[in-house]
């Protein structure tokens, strides 16, 4: 292999283990958009990476999810998290409950401008999850500084919150903290 392919081919790899270690959860096809190159390309320089143990594999229904194998990663149970926040209806769901606190099924699905079907789908997802729960007609987080803290931490792609710009700056810019402070936080999510 000619000595410029071998650097290209390193350089793709490298740009796509970065955006595995800033956006774990990632699944094939969302590297491949992200880093502007085919699915198919994108799944030849995973498997290689799986294979020299630089990044980790998870099985998520047909999806295949990454992980950085060194370094920052997701706690197991945070994976389970992610692998719904790296989805945009649901992300959609649970900012506008950040933001509101609690809300009735109705006014989300306005909110969304999403049929009621698609958005009680997603609803069951995260309640499956244990992510929100309900009371008396009204949804809220079953744990929000919980998912606060995992929203700030594994930020999602920038073009996972652009349809919601507004909603997501405004969760954001509320609760980023200084860098220095963030890496000094005990514990984790």
């Amino acid at each position: 292999m000619p000595e410029n392919q071998e650097g290209q081919q390193l350089d793709l790899r490298r740009r796509l283990v970065r955006l595995v270690e800033q956006y774990p959860g990632l699944h094939l096809r969302e590297l491949a958009r992200q880093s502007d190159i085919s699915e198919a390309l994108a799944g030849y320089h995973m498997d290689v990476l799986v294979a020299e143990e630089i990044v980790t594999a998870q099985a998520d229904g047909v999806y295949k999810r990454f992980y950085p194998s060194k370094g920052p990663s997701p706690t197991e149970t945070e994976k389970d998290l992610i692998r719904i926040l790296r989805q945009r209806v649901p992300l959609q769901i649970v900012l506008h409950l950040l933001d509101a606190k609690q809300i009735g099924h109705g006014d989300l699905t306005q909110r969304l401008g999403l049929a009621k079907s698609t958005v009680s789908y997603h609803l069951g997802k995260l309640r499956d999850a244990g992510l929100i729960a309900e009371r008396t007609g009204s949804l809220f987080l079953a744990e929000p500084k919980r998912i606060e803290r995992l929203l700030l931490r594994w930020e999602p792609p920038r073009d996972l919150t652009d349809s919601f710009a507004d909603l997501w700056e405004g969760f954001y810019m509320k609760k980023k903290k200084p860098p220095a402070a963030a890496e000094t936080a005990p514990g984790g999510v």
